[in-house]
């Protein structure tokens, strides 16, 4: 007999990773994963914020921008308990501003994020529910030296928004809990990140990108 929790039936919506184990020796699972955000205008919390407004404040602001990823996700099942999940991440950032001038300037990156090892260990099974752990590594391969390009000559380094990388090696623990039936799939999961040393450019991000 086969576990309903396998992945034979269904997977977790796209922007979540690691949510189930293969639960077959030798078995591989490749999978492509893609998502697009697009930014428009100003914000002040919930209020939106002119340009004009905006320049009176920075000497640059941005107006639009655009987000995407692409993954490329590796699972192979060493045993019938534990997954090993390998992501390729790869990342373009696309965002335009003004200044108080008129003047535009353009970031436009496309690049290698940082590569997330996993180890993803079943903790308890039943027929139609699991529950496992995330043991993952997050390693710091994306070009970080693009920090260096600038939308102007004032502006000393790109915004946390465009960075490939967050320049440090990342423990990433959680737990995933999921169920399933013959038509439904749901889980919960929680996954921290903790960040160790800091990076070339003498600083540690604090919290997610």
């Amino acid at each position: 007999s086969s576990d309903v929790c396998s992945s034979d039936l269904g997977v977790a919506p796209s922007g979540v990773i690691g949510d189930h184990t293969l639960n077959t020796l030798g078995r591989v699972m490749i999978s492509y994963r893609f998502n697009d955000v697009s930014f428009h205008g100003l914000r002040n919390g919930t209020h939106s914020v002119s340009t004009a407004s905006g320049l009176t404040q920075f000497p640059i602001v941005p107006t639009s921008g655009s987000a995407q990823n692409q993954l490329l996700i590796l699972e192979y099942g060493i045993t019938d308990d534990l997954t090993f999940m390998g992501v390729l991440p790869i990342i373009q950032r696309h965002f335009n501003y003004v200044d108080s001038f008129g003047n535009r300037y353009v970031n436009d990156i496309t690049d290698l994020s940082d590569i997330q090892l996993s180890a993803l260990y079943v903790l308890a099974r039943t027929e139609n529910q699991q529950l496992h752990l995330n043991l993952g590594m997050q390693v710091p391969t994306g070009i970080f030296i693009e920090q260096g390009s600038t939308t102007s000559p004032t502006s000393p380094a790109l915004t946390y928004p465009v960075r490939s990388s967050d320049g440090t090696w990342d423990f990433m623990p959680g737990l995933t809990y999921r169920g399933q039936s013959a038509n439904w799939t749901w889980g919960l999961q929680a996954i921290g990140t903790f960040r160790f040393g800091i990076n070339k450019y003498d600083y540690r991000q604090i919290g997610r990108a």
